[in-house]
């Protein structure tokens, strides 16, 4: 898996998928594509930065843009979307700590965020 595929595989994990199986704040498909590459980009940026700068160049926007744009094209396809995991993921990567992210705490919610 290419570095720059790396940041991508946690949005397009397959995951358990259906409409709002999971728990915490429910997010529509807009709200994510607004609150979740941020959140995200912003933990990969301080949490492993040479793979964020490998893959972005250092540039917190093409990171941003990138998220959603692979994002929007995999709700557009018709992917199954779970708002409740992509709540719990967006209020989990706020609350983000380097050590959670190195052990893959977000991988269970965010992984299921879109299921395709």
């Amino acid at each position: 898996m290419s570095l720059r595929v790396v940041p991508i595989a946690l949005i397009a994990a397959c995951g358990g998928g259906g409409k709002d199986s999971g728990g915490g704040p429910v997010l529509d498909e807009t709200e994510y594509l607004e609150q979740y590459p941020s959140a995200f980009c912003e933990v990969l940026a301080e949490c492993d930065a040479e793979n964020f700068e490998q893959a972005y160049g250092g540039d917190l926007q093409s990171c941003v843009d990138e998220i959603t744009s692979v994002g929007r094209d995999r709700i557009n396809r018709g992917c199954a979307f779970d708002g409740a995991a992509a709540g719990t993921c967006v209020s989990e990567l706020s609350e983000a700590s380097c050590a959670a992210w190195d052990a893959g705490e977000y991988q269970e919610s965010c992984g299921a965020i879109i299921d395709c």
